[in-house]
């Protein structure tokens, strides 16, 4: 089970960097696509324990993920099959950061990718400790980026390694003659660099071909007019550091925005099994950026039915917008919306900001939560700044805090439907 991605800091957003710009950052501890001719089956992992920085990252906090790489074995089908190692990835825990900063000078980015231990075909390839770490700054000067791995112990084949090798250190395996390894895989570019600890390139394994990478970080960091970021969902729920159930029907804003094009994504079933929730959904983000820029989100969940009527409305609609211009930017909430809410069979009426009840034998329930964020020093927690804004709606809260509820979770679960960001940094 993998964690939530976390905003550990509780500082107010520092100013924007004097030259402007956008910083990204990614990492994840494992990902395999090996694909073969024929009826073979494909053999695949996605990105482990990805942990993606916003668009618009805030000043010195970390974002985190973690998680378990899932044992990655021959397809059982295959098992006559010569010259195909019976495990092609081994599990191992992994642990995915990344934190960005600015002060006066320079925008400043890194990422890491932790993985606790891993073996490649039957132990061909065996390490612990290992770690790709990517780091980007962006001064007045441009960009300049670096990389680093490093491990506790590294086996290739009867190599063994005591020191981090040279980047881009390619490395051949005999007894596995169709795969070659690339240790500390830097690849730089104009605005940042992607590194991956381990990347194994297969040309032929058995009829197979692809890669498989173990630990990538990737950062960038570029000048920017203006950095947009967005997100609508439907629902989640977490105990953090705990994912219950992650995000549904998710939809991000690009950092560049839509040229004003508002981008939906619907679903005809938005289904939480675990706390039954049904309904169906649209989420719509847009942003736009120049001499104003701005950005919004739209959560909207129509026919909307928690714990078979406990919590229902023919429609909820969570927005959030934030715009303006540098020295002059503001966030609000315009666009909320709930149309015949009700609470075990009782009607709501359409709730101010903040408005909480009791939910009897499952906890509490809050409508409507609105927060902003800014660089304001004075008033972190205020809808307008300078050169930083940012806004968050969530349409229901059901904090669970009773025993053997009928929802069937354990307390300490927090439930979110219909939720809505948006963030502009000039």
């Amino acid at each position: 089970m993998q964690s939530l991605a976390v905003d550990i800091g509780n500082a107010a957003p520092a100013p924007k960097s004097p030259i402007g710009a956008i910083v990204k950052g990614e990492a994840y501890g494992a990902l395999a696509s090996l694909s073969a001719t024929g009826s073979m089956p494909s053999v695949s992992e996605g990105k482990v324990a990805w942990q993606v920085m916003p668009c618009v990252a805030r000043n010195g906090v970390t974002f985190t993920n973690q998680g378990q790489i899932s044992a990655l074995n021959k397809p059982s089908v295959l098992s006559a099959v010569p010259g195909l190692p019976t495990n092609f990835l081994g599990s191992g825990t992994v642990v995915d950061t990344g934190v960005a900063s600015f002060n006066a000078s320079q925008a400043d980015v890194t990422e890491s990718s932790t993985v606790q231990s891993a073996s490649l075909f039957d132990g061909q390839i065996a390490a612990t400790g290992l770690k790709a770490l990517a780091h980007t700054s962006l001064t007045g000067a441009g960009t300049a980026s670096d990389g680093a791995m490093t491990f506790a112990s590294l086996t290739i084949g009867t190599q063994t390694f005591s020191n981090s090798p040279a980047p881009n250190t390619v490395v051949a395996l005999p007894l596995l003659p169709g795969v070659s390894v690339v240790l500390n895989e830097q690849i730089p570019s104009l605005t940042g660099i992607t590194v991956s600890a381990i990347h194994v390139i297969v040309t032929n394994l058995g009829g197979y071909h692809g890669d498989i990478y173990v630990a990538t970080a990737s950062t960038m960091a570029k000048p920017s007019t203006a950095a947009l970021q967005g997100y609508a969902f439907m629902a989640s729920a977490s105990a953090p550091p705990v994912v219950v159930v992650g995000r549904q029907n998710v939809n991000y804003l690009p950092c560049a925005g839509t040229n004003g094009v508002p981008n939906s994504q619907s679903t005809p079933s938005v289904v939480m099994s675990s706390v039954a929730l049904s309904g169906t959904g649209t989420s719509t983000v847009e942003g736009q950026r120049g001499t104003t820029s701005y950005s919004k989100s739209r959560s909207q969940i129509q026919n909307l039915n928690i714990g078979n009527g406990m919590v229902t409305a023919s429609v909820i609609t969570a927005a959030a917008n934030t715009a303006g211009s540098s020295g002059a930017l503001t966030s609000d909430f315009t666009g909320v919306q709930f149309v015949n809410l009700t609470v075990n069979g009782n009607p709501v009426p359409v709730p101010v900001s903040g408005t909480n009840m009791s939910l009897p034998g499952v906890g509490t329930i809050t409508f409507n939560v609105q927060l902003c964020k800014s660089d304001n020093a004075a008033a972190p927690r205020s809808c307008n700044g300078a050169h930083y804004s940012e806004a968050i709606n969530t349409a229901i809260v059901i904090d669970v805090t009773v025993p053997n509820n009928p929802l069937g979770l354990p307390t300490g679960v927090q439930i979110r439907i219909a939720e809505a960001e948006t963030a502009v940094r000039v």
